[in-house]
């Protein structure tokens, strides 16, 4: 009796082990980092959003992202304002896919027109 309720703590322990496993997996879908580069095709503070155009390496696509109060904007060394990026800006974003389709900017760096990145 004893070895019976042994192994049934055991079945129990470890499907709840599982389930947290595939939970923690599930929850990490968006977790890992990716970086574009391109020109900012439209923007709207009021929305917070904006298009980045990447045409480079034989890259090209229009994304759509988004930006929250956590999100940060440099110019060089200087934190700038999201006021600051404007259509036409080469810039550097690094971001992270929230759901499918849903893009959150961590990071912008606005380009200088010299410094941009070509192949």
């Amino acid at each position: 009796m004893l070895d019976r309720k042994i192994n049934l703590y055991a079945g129990v322990f470890m499907m709840v082990l599982a389930a947290l496993f595939v939970m923690s997996m599930a929850g990490s879908a968006g977790a890992f980092p990716f970086v574009l580069q391109g020109k900012v095709v439209t923007i709207d503070s009021g929305s917070h959003k904006l298009t980045l155009q990447e045409d480079q390496c034989g890259m090209s696509g229009q994304y759509g992202l988004t930006w929250d109060d956590r999100s940060t904007v440099m110019r060089g060394n200087d934190f700038v304002s999201f006021n600051d990026i404007r259509a036409g800006d080469e810039i550097s974003v690094t971001y992270y896919e929230q759901s499918p389709g849903l893009y959150l900017a961590k990071d912008i760096n606005i380009i200088p027109a010299n410094m941009a990145a070509r192949c």
